[in-house]
């Protein structure tokens, strides 16, 4: 499954995109997770970029972990 989530949206890739994607990175190696797997920064085309998590990292916190 490759359904993604997106947790912010941004103008440009800036400091604050940057800390929203370092605190899912994080989050993923707390749940041994790989975050170059589950935590992508996607431009928009338009200048702007979104960070996303992936279904592995959203399936944990509701309580489906392995459920892919």
């Amino acid at each position: 499954m490759d359904d993604w989530k997106v947790v912010g949206t941004y103008p440009d890739y800036n400091d604050e995109a940057y800390h929203e994607f370092k605190r899912w990175s994080d989050v993923c190696e707390d749940i041994a997770l790989y975050p170059e797997a589950n935590v992508r920064v996607v431009k928009d085309g338009q200048g702007g970029v979104r960070v996303e998590i992936s279904h592995a990292l959203i399936s944990y916190f509701e309580g489906t972990p392995g459920e892919f």
